[in-house]
């Protein structure tokens, strides 16, 4: 074995160590950043989920104490069993606003159409359907709708003189308002989304619009549970639920990767600086050992070398690494 070669590999080795060490450390934090940070979105999300229950529950508090101080107001009960249509329009319009309602309609007592606020789209046969049959059953119906692209929260109830004569139903969007409202309270994205088959409509949302686009692609419905989506060059964690029980319409709440790991990219960087600065005083190091391990091994090499020549003229040189 030549002496240099010795060397070479014992200062390789040492070196290799010492990297190899760094490397797995710089693995262990990552990991651990990763997860601490995982764990702390999952934390966010829960808590954002308990919150939009209670903003919920106030919202359709409210819509539901609208909906019966209207239904019960003597004038509109009257318009209502006059049956006029442009006179219910018109109170369905004037009521509707007085109480903060983005659409209004009445039902005949079939649950049949009969009259919208002014410029108020009439609901699908499907929606209506949906909401006599929950009305019927439980004496209201509280249920998410879409009516023409936008997402509707619905209550409706019976309107009474002193017979059913009709059903009132009133509703507010979801729309970016209601999400940026929420998100003051969380700090969390948030979508509203309707899916079919594959395929996600975001109805509104906190998500820039040039987001929305890769957001539906992105999102797909999956049940209740947390997880990784990417929306262009974001990444965030993810979690859903239903907007009113039994609806596909879905809340889906978005945590961001980038913004938690904002502070611990700050900290690797440091410890990635620090890392090669500890490399290179390895290596330094390492040589100096190397050179001192190899050079009492080359003076025995020589000297046997030289004995196997013949040459005993010179005793090997004791020592150690001097």
């Amino acid at each position: 074995m030549k002496p240099r070669s010795f060397q070479t590999r014992v200062i390789a080795v040492m070196i290799a160590v010492v990297v190899a060490a760094q490397l797995a450390t710089f693995a262990v934090v990552t990991v651990a950043t990763q997860r601490a940070v995982s764990s702390r979105l999952e934390q966010e999300l829960h808590v954002g989920q308990r919150v939009w229950e209670q903003f919920q529950q106030s919202r359709s508090e409210q819509l539901l104490a609208s909906a019966s101080v209207l239904s019960d107001d003597f004038g509109f009960r009257a318009a209502v069993a006059s049956g006029d249509v442009p006179t219910l329009r018109s109170a369905l319009g004037n009521q509707g606003t007085r109480v903060g309602a983005d659409l209004a309609w009445l039902l005949d007592r079939d649950g049949r159409w009969q009259a919208g606020a002014e410029g108020a789209a009439a609901p699908s046969a499907e929606v209506l359907a949906g909401l006599t049959r929950q009305a019927a059953r439980d004496g209201l119906a509280l249920q998410t709708v879409v009516v023409k692209d936008a997402l509707y929260l619905v209550v409706m109830l019976p309107v009474m003189a002193p017979e059913r004569v009709g059903w009132l139903a009133i509703g507010r969007r979801y729309d970016d308002a209601v999400a940026r409202e929420y998100q003051r309270l969380t700090g969390l994205e948030a979508a509203f989304v309707t899916s079919a088959g594959s395929r996600t409509r975001v109805h509104a949302s906190t998500l820039p619009a040039a987001q929305r686009a890769s957001f539906a692609s992105a999102w797909t419905p999956q049940g209740d549970h947390t997880r990784p989506i990417a929306v262009g060059s974001d990444h965030y964690l993810s979690d859903s639920h239903p907007l009113t029980e039994g609806d596909d319409a879905r809340l889906v709440l978005l945590d961001s990767y980038d913004r938690a790991l904002a502070p611990y990219r700050a900290l690797r960087s440091r410890i990635l600086l620090l890392s090669g600065l500890a490399a290179l005083l390895a290596v330094a190091v390492a040589v100096a050992l190397g050179r001192g391990i190899s050079r009492p091994v080359s003076r025995l090499a020589t000297a046997a070398q030289r004995i196997q020549a013949g040459d005993y003229s010179q005793a090997p040189v004791a020592g150690g690494s001097r």
